[in-house]
């Protein structure tokens, strides 16, 4: 039972550090849009804004 759950707990520490949602650079992107919801700097679009903006 212990070998099983090595050979899984590698598993996912290689499927882990394959991932690039567990990039170093992209955790520290996620970090800082967080941030940047926090402090109230994002737009919200409607559809409809969005697809007239691709129109122009």
């Amino acid at each position: 039972m212990i070998e099983l759950s090595i050979l899984i707990d590698d598993d996912l520490k290689t499927r882990a550090e394959q991932d690039p949602v567990y990039n170093p650079a992209m955790i520290r992107h996620i970090k800082e849009s967080i941030e940047q919801i926090k402090q109230g700097r994002y737009v919200v679009k409607t559809m409809e804004e969005l697809e007239r903006m691709a129109d122009e």
